[in-house]
């Protein structure tokens, strides 16, 4: 099966790979991923490839030979899961979503002083697991503005107990106020993550 271009609904343009490298996953090894147990697995294949066409997950690669799929880097099973577990708390939210997109994939400047510490903050929690830290949350913010009652959504990748994590800027915009915090814990994921890490590395060696 060929993805149609018009299926990825991304912000950026993902640059065109003869054959997916080794780092790299489709939508299906993501899917591998995070399908438990008794789920169906197309089903999930397909909200997966839903999440695309929304530009919800990102595509760095995709294929110009066989399947032409798009490709990921591991990150993107970290979002896909936080997407998985937002959904069961019934959020449905565009922005919300985003929220969630932009907290895995995207550096703001002030959260780091010198260089970032890894590509994007999805791939940093996965290094600093890989190195034994078990203690990251992903959160989701909810605001309200106190005069329109306008809400608003902000996400950001923690480990509190550390102090560590990305930063919240709704907070120093003053007419917002916090009104709701959703955590998703994520070593569940991350302990299926390191498997295939492990391997890839292997490979990679």
């Amino acid at each position: 099966m060929t993805d149609k271009p018009e299926t990825y609904g991304g912000a950026n343009i993902p640059k065109t790979v003869r054959k997916a490298p080794k780092d790299l996953l489709t939508i299906g090894q993501i899917a591998d991923i995070v399908t438990p147990t008794g789920v169906d697995k197309k089903h999930r294949t397909d909200l997966l490839r839903w999440y695309r066409t929304q530009g919800y997950l990102n595509a760095v690669a995709r294929e110009s030979e066989g399947r032409k799929s798009y490709l990921y880097l591991p990150d993107q099973i970290l979002l896909a899961e936080i997407l998985f577990r937002m959904g069961e708390f019934g959020i449905a939210s565009k922005d919300a979503a985003n929220a969630a997109r932009l907290a895995i994939s995207h550096w703001n400047e002030d959260d780091f002083e010198d260089e970032a510490p890894a590509l994007t903050p999805g791939m940093s929690v996965i290094r600093d697991y890989e190195a034994g830290e078990r203690d990251w949350t992903f959160e989701l913010w909810s605001f309200v503005h106190p005069k329109n009652g306008r809400v608003a959504f902000e996400g950001r990748i923690a480990a509190n107990q550390r102090g560590q994590g990305t930063g919240l800027l709704m907070t120093r915009n003053a007419p917002y106020e916090v009104r709701a915090v959703l955590a998703v814990d994520l070593i569940d994921v991350l302990d299926r993550v390191h498997p295939m890490a492990k391997a890839r590395r292997e490979v990679l060696n």
